[in-house]
């Protein structure tokens, strides 16, 4: 890069544009240089970078759902709430916000306000079978094995592969004498 600076004309260098190409040059690197230096502090981690993103696209529903995620992995539930919920108000018809408010309830054993969520996911999306395991998860805990058999099973049929369900599935089959 610097050998290109050096141009020659006529036998010298020209000084002055060589000491302006070299100041462009610094200062370009030195610009970017900046903005890497402060976006490592966005980025330290998930909160962090989340915050961010809402800051910058306050009417992005994924960059409120992604915050909820994390102030939901740091414990922080009721702030995880707040972004779920405005992920709702700003796309109402996406399923994971409904599924990731269900899954705080759950948490803290709001059972029925986490099946409310649960069964709205389902209903704006009747394919997204972590809404159905997380329901059948909730039957599961209030006993009701059937119903909660039920949902691992609907999971099953849209993703045969979903190992989580199987294992619910024969966690009550086991329970209930019932092998399959």
């Amino acid at each position: 890069m610097v050998f290109c600076l050096l141009q020659p004309s006529k036998g010298r260098f020209h000084v002055p544009w060589l000491l302006i190409r070299c100041f462009v040059f610094v200062g370009i690197v030195f610009f970017y240089s900046m903005g890497t230096y402060q976006r490592i502090f966005v980025w330290k981690d998930e909160l962090t970078f989340w915050e961010d993103a809402v800051k910058k696209s306050p009417k992005k529903p994924k960059a409120h759902n992604n915050l909820g995620n994390a102030y939901y992995n740091k414990g922080l539930y009721k702030e995880a709430i707040r972004e779920y919920k405005r992920a709702v108000f700003l796309f109402p018809n996406w399923e994971k916000p409904y599924n990731n408010l269900g899954n705080v309830y759950a948490l803290q054993g709001l059972y029925k306000e986490a099946i409310e969520n649960y069964k709205e996911s389902i209903k704006i999306n009747p394919n997204f079978y972590k809404a159905y395991n997380n329901l059948g998860l909730i039957y599961y805990h209030q006993k009701n094995y059937a119903k909660a058999k039920e949902m691992f099973q609907e999971a099953l049929k849209i993703n045969p592969n979903n190992k989580y369900s199987i294992y619910w599935i024969d966690t009550i089959n086991s329970q209930l004498g019932l092998m399959e």
